[in-house]
């Protein structure tokens, strides 16, 4: 009777720690969703976002000319990842690619005569860069990562 006893004390022992993890492993992820969405509306955090997006990218300053603007970030705690959007003036992308390095040294994908990726040797520690432009509207979209 005492083995049985001892046995369902250690089966409940068990069942609260698997629950305990449980409950701090979801804490933990819908904390850095919540943290996403706060940084998502931030103006200072999408400012340190895209310093880091041009960083990560081995990117120039994006020029004041650039109209619909968007930045967001997804990830956690283990992973940051930062989508830009965006639009230039012809003239004004034509000089943002050449003062880019990381657009300079990139490898091109060409997806059709006014569409391209640069897959973006990535600076500053991150895992991942690239760049997607579509020549003929001077729109932009930008993917960094770290992991």
């Amino acid at each position: 009777m005492k083995g049985k006893k001892v046995f369902i004390s250690a089966l409940i022992v068990a069942g609260v720690a698997i629950l305990s993890i449980a409950i701090a492993i979801t804490a933990f992820f819908i904390y850095f969703t919540h943290s996403n969405e706060i940084d998502n509306r931030s103006p200072s955090a999408q400012a340190d976002m895209l310093k880091t997006t041009l960083e990560w990218g081995r990117l120039a300053p994006i020029p004041d000319s650039k109209t619909e603007f968007n930045i967001y970030t997804d990830g956690g705690s283990f992973t940051r990842a930062f989508h830009s959007s965006f639009y230039l003036p012809q003239t004004d992308l034509k000089k943002w690619i050449a003062d880019s390095p990381g657009l300079a040294d990139a490898e091109i994908q060409v997806i059709n005569d006014t569409n391209k990726n640069y897959i973006i040797k990535a600076g500053g520690g991150a895992q991942h860069a690239e760049a997607a432009i579509d020549f003929s509207s001077g729109f932009v979209k930008i993917y960094v990562y770290w992991s």
